[in-house]
């Protein structure tokens, strides 16, 4: 169900809020009813919403849709061929109107929050670095559009260098300096093979590679 909702929800620039937005006499909808459709709010793509999601997907086992949804919010993306933002500032929306000649512009061009979601989840589940109380989890995405990633951290003071190429999906396997690491399933729904190192097994002398085939 969650992923038949956004697929109603896409669009060119990423998942908009509202799909058809309000009309102007749409009862018990507040503010939102003032704004023409497919701006702000009403039906347009709005950033911090849409990272939201990209997370969602992330966690649902669906990292090649989360991908193409970051692909199409970001600013320097080739699909943004009349911009009326920076290409290095992520907007708080795209506008998404082309009977008022908006479509994929931004209302204001002000660096948001926005883009420090999208790091934190890439870094978080792309990547699948994820800091816990006593151990360090190591749990990437199952697919990522690139041959490999690279990713340097610093947890509990320690150094870690965490290298990621695409391998064999069905079969993960993490290594800790060398050394192969038993694996857990995170969760049903993902699939996600997950590796749990305390943070005792990390060494302060030299950065940690982590590397995951």
């Amino acid at each position: 169900d969650i992923l038949k909702a956004f697929e109603r929800l896409d669009s060119s620039y990423g998942l908009r809020t509202f799909e058809p937005g309000f009309a102007t006499d749409a009862p018990g909808v507040g503010r939102i009813t003032k704004l023409p459709c497919g701006t702000a709010e009403n039906g347009a793509v709005y950033v911090h919403a849409t990272t939201f999601a990209i997370a969602a997907l992330f966690r649902m086992g669906e990292p090649e849709k989360a991908w193409q949804q970051i692909a199409k919010i970001l600013p320097f993306s080739s699909h943004h061929k009349a911009p009326s933002h920076s290409p290095f500032v992520m907007p708080n929306s795209y506008v998404d109107n082309p009977q008022l000649n908006l479509t994929g512009q931004s209302m204001n061009d002000w660096q948001t929050g926005c883009s420090n979601v999208l790091l934190k989840l890439l870094v978080r589940y792309a990547f699948g670095f994820q800091p816990e109380i006593d151990y360090l989890r190591i749990a990437p995405a199952n697919w990522q559009p690139f041959e490999s990633l690279e990713l340097h951290g610093l947890v509990h003071g320690k150094r870690v260098r965490l290298e990621y190429s695409q391998g064999d999906l069905r079969r993960r396997e993490i290594y800790l300096n060398g050394k192969a690491w038993p694996l857990l399933i995170r969760e049903e729904t993902s699939g996600i093979s997950a590796a749990h190192i305390p943070y005792e097994e990390l060494t302060a002398s030299k950065i940690n590679e982590i590397t995951v085939y």
